[in-house]
Order: structure tokens, then sequence, then C-alpha cells
């Protein structure tokens, strides 16, 4: 409509009668096409609340659609001296028509989601501590093993290697449950060179 409202008042400006009327037209048309659906919505409604504000907004916008025409051909006749009125009478069919949509609007907005279950929430709880305690035991291990030896065979290198990894990809785990769990919280892994190879 908006689109259509453009075009009558570059047709306005233009002088243009053919132009006034084929977009007058077209935005009768998308109101009757509100009011078919809108229409068939409060007729398909079982909640007399929603029904009675749906046709209350129906019944506006049905009233609404005359004036502007009679006004638009006024225009296409006689001239720019009659767009005040069609302005006026225009912006009552788009008040109109956002009405009855806001209604609509209303009505079909999603429901909010149910919250989880408390037993669900516990046991994503207890999935982030058991990761949280693998990641410990594993940078535990890897920390043994640091201290034990400093010069370890290449099967220790690739050992710790295997935990440095095992124990980042833990902590990522970690990190993208508690962040999403949680609200925000995140930790950062900072990777280093390995100890051997300092």
């Amino acid at each position: 409509m908006q689109k259509h409202t453009y075009l009558c008042e570059d047709a306005i400006r233009n002088n243009d009668s053919q132009k006034m009327v084929d977009n007058t037209s077209a935005i009768a048309r998308l109101a009757n096409r509100v009011l078919l659906v809108g229409g068939a919505e409060r007729d398909n409604s079982e909640e007399d609340q929603f029904s009675a504000a749906l046709g209350a907004a129906l019944r506006r916008l049905q009233a609404s659609i005359p004036p502007a025409v009679t006004c638009a051909k006024q225009v296409a006749l006689s001239g720019a001296a009659h767009a005040p009125a069609w302005r006026h009478a225009n912006a009552e069919i788009i008040t109109s028509a956002s009405e009855v949509e806001s209604t609509l609007g209303h009505h079909h907005a999603p429901p909010p989601p149910p919250p989880l279950p408390e037993v669900l929430s516990r046991l994503r709880d207890n999935e982030i501590i058991a990761a949280a305690k693998r990641m410990a035991i594993l940078m535990a291990r890897l920390s043994e093993l640091v201290r034990s030896d400093s010069k370890g065979s290449e099967e220790d290198q690739e050992a710790t290697e295997m935990l440095v990894k095992e124990t980042v990809k833990a902590a990522e785990g970690a990190s993208i449950k508690i962040r999403t769990e949680q609200g925000g919280y995140r930790l950062r892994w900072v990777r280093r060179s390995p100890w051997y190879q300092i």
C-alpha cells in the first residue's frame, strides 16, 4: 500500500489521472485482500474477544475504502485541489489495515517456550561438571608427566601431545556448554609451545 501511495503522490505532482486511478485501485485491492484474510480468521476463531477486536478493525477498514476511492476520482477528474482529502482518506485505509494486521499479529504471536524441566536442567549441569572433572584429571596427568621427566622419550612426547589435545578438546566442550547453558561464561585457552619444544 505504501508503494502505491507513493505512486499516487507522484501522479498528483505530475497531474497523471490514469496513474492516480490505477494506484488507488491497487490500494483498494490490497485492502480487500486484508479484509478477506481477516474475515476468514475472524470466522474461524473460537475466541470471542479476538473475534470482536478483529471485527471492529475489519469494519473500520471496510468503511475507509469507498471514501478513498471517491477522493481519488475527484483528484483524477479535478486535479490536485482534492489531494488533501484523498491523503486523509488514504491514511485511514493504511491505518485501518495496520490495525487489522496488528490484531492478527497479537493473536498469532508464538507462545513463549516452556521452561526446562528441573530434571533436564540438573542433567545439563551434571554434564558440565563431568566435563570440568575430566578436564581437571587430564590436566593433572599432563602436569605429572611434565614434572616426572623433562627429557622424555619420543613416546612420552607423543603421549603428552595427545593429552594436551584431549585436554583442550574437553575444555572447549565444557566452554561451549558453560557459555550456552550459563549465559555467556567462557573459558579461554591459550595454546603454548609444549615444554619439550622450548
